[in-house]
């Protein structure tokens, strides 16, 4: 499961290092990810028609958002 975008997840680790003479130091490493908003996909759609024949059907059908946000067609 991703982060959406503002979410954080922190994850804390301790370790410890022990040198040639048996000498030890302990560490903390803490992890933190910070979510973002990852680009939609858009798959490439194929219709076949006749010459005015009119086209119908569903561009978005294909395509994801890994985020959930809801995708809308622009033409560009």
């Amino acid at each position: 499961q991703g982060l959406q975008s503002g979410e954080t997840l922190s994850e804390v680790f301790s370790y410890e290092i022990t040198d040639a003479d048996g000498d030890t130091a302990t560490a903390t490493l803490t992890l933190t990810i910070n979510g973002v908003n990852d680009a939609p996909v858009a798959v490439i759609d194929r219709v076949v028609t006749t010459e005015d024949t009119a086209v119908a059907g569903n561009l978005l059908g294909n395509d994801s958002d890994i985020d959930g946000d809801p995708l809308e067609v622009t033409q560009v």
